[in-house]
C-alpha cells in the first residue's frame, strides 16, 4: 500500500460522516435538554431553590431599576403557596409599597397559557404611597 493510499484512509476513518455528527449534535442537545430539566426542577423543586430564584431576581431587578426591592422572611412551602413577612420597595430612595405579612397561592401552570392566577392573595397591611412631581426632582 502506497504512502498517498494511506494518508487517504487514515483521513477518511479521523472525519465523522454527517449521520454521525447529527447523531453526536442529538447526543449533545438532549443531554443539554436534560441537564436544563434537572437544573430547572431543582430550583423550583425546592424551597431553597425558589428563594435563591427570587432573590437573584430581585438582585438583578435592583441592580438594572431606580426601584429598590426588599423581602425580608421569605418562605415557599409548596411552588403554589409564597410568602413574606414584608416586602418593600423604593423609588428615588423613597417607600413606595409597603406589605406586610403576605400570603399568596397561585397556580403555577397557568403560566403555559401565558396567564396569572392567583387563587387567594392576602396581607395584613399594605400602604402604597403616591409621589408628587416635586417629591421626585
Amino acid at each position: 500500500m502506497s504512502a498517498e493510499s494511506h494518508n487517504q484512509n487514515s483521513s477518511q476513518q479521523v472525519l465523522p460522516t454527517a449521520k454521525s455528527a447529527v447523531r453526536l449534535f442529538t447526543l449533545i442537545l438532549g443531554s443539554l435538554l436534560v441537564v436544563l430539566a434537572v437544573a430547572t426542577s431543582t430550583l423550583l423543586g425546592s424551597e431553597k431553590g425558589r428563594i435563591w430564584l427570587v432573590q437573584s431576581l430581585v438582585n438583578q431587578f435592583n441592580q438594572t431599576t431606580d426601584l429598590n426591592i426588599t423581602i425580608r422572611g421569605l418562605a415557599t412551602p409548596a411552588l403554589f403557596q409564597w410568602q413574606a413577612d414584608s416586602i418593600q420597595v423604593q423609588r428615588h430612595q423613597l417607600n413606595w409599597l409597603e406589605v406586610e405579612q403576605l400570603s399568596l397561592q397561585w397556580q403555577p401552570r397557568a403560566l403555559f397559557n401565558q396567564s396569572i392566577v392567583i387563587d387567594r392573595l392576602t396581607a395584613d397591611k399594605f400602604s402604597l404611597y403616591q409621589f408628587t412631581p416635586d417629591t421626585l426632582s
